[in-house]
C-alpha cells in the first residue's frame, strides 16, 4: 500500500553517520510493525529505492516513534514537502546497537539488501 507522507524535519543523526534520510509525519492508522523495511519513495513521478525505518531509535535513547527512509544511490536535488512511500519488504526488527559502529554496518547491509530486492 502506498502512502501519501509529509516531511518533516529530523535531527541529522542520520546523515552524520553517511546515510540521510527524508523524516516523515506518521500517518494514521499506519498498519506496519517497527522495523526496518526495503520500499520506495516517490517524488514527482520517478520511484527511488529506499531503506525505511519505522519505529524508535535505541542507540540514540529516542523511544518515540520515527519514520524515515534513505534513498538508495541518490542525491535528492530540491527539497519536497510530500512525497508517496511504500514499505515492500520487511528487512529485520529493531536492533539496541552498543556501539554506532554495529549500527553503522547494519545500515550498510540493510542497503545492500534492498538494492537486491
Amino acid at each position: 500500500m502506498q502512502y501519501e507522507v509529509n516531511i518533516i524535519k529530523g535531527k541529522g543523526k542520520s546523515k552524520e553517520m553517511g546515510f540521510p534520510t527524508l523524516n516523515f509525519e506518521i500517518p494514521e492508522e499506519f498498519p506496519y510493525a517497527h522495523g526496518i523495511y526495503a520500499g520506495s519513495v516517490v517524488l514527482e513521478d520517478k520511484v527511488y529505492k529506499a531503506a525505511i525505518h519505522y519505529g524508535p531509535v535505541p542507540i540514540l535513547n529516542d523511544t518515540r516513534e520515527t519514520l524515515e527512509a534513505h534513498i538508495i544511490d541518490e542525491v535528492l536535488q530540491t527539497e519536497p514537502k510530500k512525497v508517496w512511500i511504500t514499505l515492500d519488504y520487511f528487512l529485520r526488527e529493531i536492533i539496541d546497537f552498543q556501539d554506532k559502529k554495529d549500527l553503522i554496518k547494519q545500515i550498510a547491509k540493510d542497503i545492500e539488501r534492498t538494492k537486491s530486492l
